[in-house]
């Protein structure tokens, strides 16, 4: 055998190697419970990340897909990978920290100010912001929170909700 087939033969073997450990990149739920629909549709979506890896968009859709039946730490790790490879997209730090709040609320506030760094306006992520900042202790941050949700959208019933309550419970 030559030499340059040996080294084509070797590299074919790395690549198949890296491409099965990162496989395992991606993380699946136990399906084992799920209905038949359900698990039809994870995997589906599995499968679609398995052949766009690269892309954002396939592993936010995973993420999205997990997230709707409850695979939150699966969805956080899915919205994680989307959020590494299209960093100016909003939604993918956005639904992370939605998922990631009960489990790790600093964590959550972290991702809701990045979401909020690439589209400051973005209201739904003041709201979830000022909520997780007044389950933190913070209600001063939270009504500001409510303040600059209401002022780029007046009749934002939850924003008026929020931002209501607190002053009631503030006095």
């Amino acid at each position: 055998m030559n030499r340059q087939r040996i080294i084509a033969i070797f590299a074919a073997l790395i690549l198949t190697a890296g491409v099965a450990a990162r496989a395992d990149d991606i993380p699946l739920p136990d399906l084992s419970d799920a209905q038949p629909q359900v698990r039809e549709k994870i995997l589906a979506s599995h499968a679609r990340v398995e052949a766009g890896r690269g892309r954002s968009e396939a592993w936010g859709r995973y993420g999205m897909v997990l997230h709707a039946h409850s695979c939150l730490t699966e969805a956080a790790h899915a919205y994680a990978a989307a959020r590494r490879l299209s960093p100016k997209e909003y939604r993918w730090p956005y639904f992370e920290a939605i998922v990631s709040q009960k489990v790790d609320p600093r964590r959550a506030l972290e991702l809701f100010d990045a979401a909020r760094a690439i589209d400051p306006d973005y209201v739904p992520a003041l709201i979830h912001r000022g909520r997780l900042l007044e389950t933190l202790g913070d209600r001063v941050a939270a009504e500001q929170s409510y303040a600059r949700a209401v002022e780029l959208d007046p009749d934002s019933c939850p924003a008026l909700l929020h931002q209501g309550k607190l002053a009631l419970q503030n006095g």
